[in-house]
């Protein structure tokens, strides 16, 4: 209660029951985060508390929403301090997959596109043969059409699971999503109606409402990019012109 952060962690790592010492780290982050005191948050070294630290804040990103307080963030903070950039990268495409679902206006969108460009920059800051993420359970779990091969933690490409819970996602399928994000907005800017579904629609879906938007270049554009048939588009065109 009197702010002495540093006093507080050391205290906290002599507790000798790992319960008490638990909910004391709780506590720890939950102050630090209301106090905005996020420097000492990021940078005590939490040895042997690294996985629980972590815990914490996952937990409450996912519980509290996402207008309220951005855990997200912190979290990415976090593990860029640590140049832990896979980690980082998976913390930014979880959130911007919540804004498509959960924040449905243009703030939202443009929010989106971001968290997917930071989450890209993370994995290029690893070697290639290491810039892919384990899609984050809480997101949508789909298969693109012209996605890349998927691969196993070793790195080697594997057939299509059967069990969805884990999916590999590489540096190619991040750049396809932020390309998804970005057509998003331009629709959502074209038609402001569109807002509320543009966050969290796929890119077939895209195609669909980009067309019924007049928006042809474009529609044409995210069915190269995600290798989709562009009869949607012609058939979209030709119709716009008997009219």
């Amino acid at each position: 209660d009197l702010g002495h952060n540093s006093h507080a962690y050391e205290a906290l790592t002599q507790i000798p029951d790992s319960s008490r010492q638990l909910d004391c780290l709780r506590q720890l982050v939950v102050v630090l985060c209301e106090r905005s005191q996020l420097q000492d948050l990021v940078e005590f070294p939490y040895v042997n508390l690294h996985n629980e630290v972590v815990g914490i804040i996952e937990s409450r990103a996912r519980a509290v929403d996402l207008m309220t307080y951005n855990y997200y963030e912190l979290l990415y903070a976090f593990h860029i301090y640590r140049h832990n950039y896979r980690k980082a990268g998976t913390v930014m495409f979880e959130y911007g997959m919540r804004l498509g679902r959960e924040v449905r206006t243009l703030r939202g969108l443009e929010k989106q596109g971001n968290c997917y460009l930071a989450a890209i920059n993370c994995l290029r800051l690893i070697r290639p043969e290491y810039a892919w993420i384990v899609q984050p359970a809480s997101g949508a779990v789909y298969d693109r059409p012209g996605a890349s091969p998927k691969r196993n933690h070793d790195g080697e490409c594997t057939a299509a699971p059967t069990n969805r819970q884990i999916e590999i996602l590489e540096l190619e399928d991040l750049e396809k999503e932020c390309s998804l994000a970005r057509i998003r907005l331009t629709l959502a800017q074209h038609d402001p109606s569109a807002v509320a579904v543009a966050g969290s629609s796929s890119a077939e879906e895209m195609v669909t409402l980009l067309v019924q938007a007049g928006l042809f270049d474009t529609a044409i554009a995210l069915c190269q990019t995600f290798k989709l048939p562009l009869m949607p588009v012609f058939e979209g065109l030709a119709f716009n012109v008997k009219q």
